[in-house]
């Protein structure tokens, strides 16, 4: 599972959201020498860009670009610290959405970026949002096993029993499921609910047990009172169970495209680039 495991790639996410080569028809390049906007400056890490770009006022910094996304989501998404801090001491929206629900704290979360998430919670970014699917940014850094960014949500006080909506799973559930074993020894720190059990009547252990995670289920037996030796789940009758959809879990080797991570490197990638650095507002 990975933090948008049910979405674009990472190189589709980039080519469908960074402003400065979206279009239908490819940008030729007499059409690249043209000034960043502040979203495509925030998202490869161009600080004197972003920096005039509030200087100037002219630049609406919580404007969404075609792929809605902010400035700011893209300096929390790929990391760039001095950014973020410069949008946030600008006074951006720190709970902006994206069409699916993602929020500046979320898409931090999903990458493990732990500074930015303590900027993003210190200017009042809300811990327990949702997106579309009911996942808050705890359930994207389990899913993508980013462990201390888990423990710092956690000393924060998120909330660890939070289930998504269709399939009932928790924090503790998904970790189990994907085999994130420090991040399950720090969901049984903070005293989640090991009994919970999701749509299809499976709790954590269950979970662990299917994908053959004996040491997750160790784990759990260490703290659940109710489970004693030679009285296991039996599993059959949530194996059986139709009563929600299969919860498949993807290939962890997919081949993976340029990356967003790559910053400047990526416009190399793609074939495309500009020489302005000067700021202009987006289209």
């Amino acid at each position: 599972m990975s933090e948008l495991s049910d979405e674009a790639s990472e190189s589709e996410q980039l080519g469908a959201s960074l402003s400065l080569w979206l279009g239908h028809s490819l940008v030729r390049p007499e059409e690249l020498d043209v000034p960043l906007d502040l979203h495509t400056a925030c998202s490869i890490g161009q600080y004197d860009v972003v920096a005039e770009c509030i200087q100037k006022g002219v630049v609406d910094l919580n404007g969404k670009n075609i792929g809605g996304w902010t400035p700011l989501m893209y300096a929390s998404y790929i990391g760039h610290d001095n950014i973020a801090n410069l949008l946030l001491e600008a006074g951006v929206n720190v709970n902006a959405t994206t069409s699916k629900g993602l929020t500046p704290l979320m898409l931090a979360a999903s990458c493990g970026n732990e500074s930015i998430a303590y900027f993003l919670l210190q200017q009042g970014a809300e811990l327990e949002l949702k997106d579309s699917r009911g996942w808050t940014a705890l359930f994207h850094c389990t899913s993508t096993g980013h462990q201390q960014m888990v423990r710092f949500l956690l000393d924060n006080n998120a909330d660890a029993n939070v289930k998504e909506p269709g399939s009932g799973f928790t924090p503790l559930m998904e970790a189990a499921a994907s085999g994130h074993e420090i991040i399950v020894q720090y969901l049984l720190d903070h005293k989640v609910k090991v009994d919970d059990r999701n749509t299809k009547g499976e709790t954590a252990r269950a979970l662990a047990m299917m994908y053959s995670y004996t040491k997750i289920v160790s784990l759990i037996d260490s703290r659940s009172p109710r489970t004693k030796l030679g009285h296991f789940e039996d599993l059959s009758s949530s194996e059986d169970s139709d009563s929600a959809p299969p919860r498949i879990r993807p290939s962890r080797n997919r081949a993976k495209g340029v990356s967003i991570h790559d910053g400047p490197q990526a416009i190399a990638k793609f074939g495309v680039g500009g020489t302005s650095k000067l700021c202009g507002s987006v289209a």
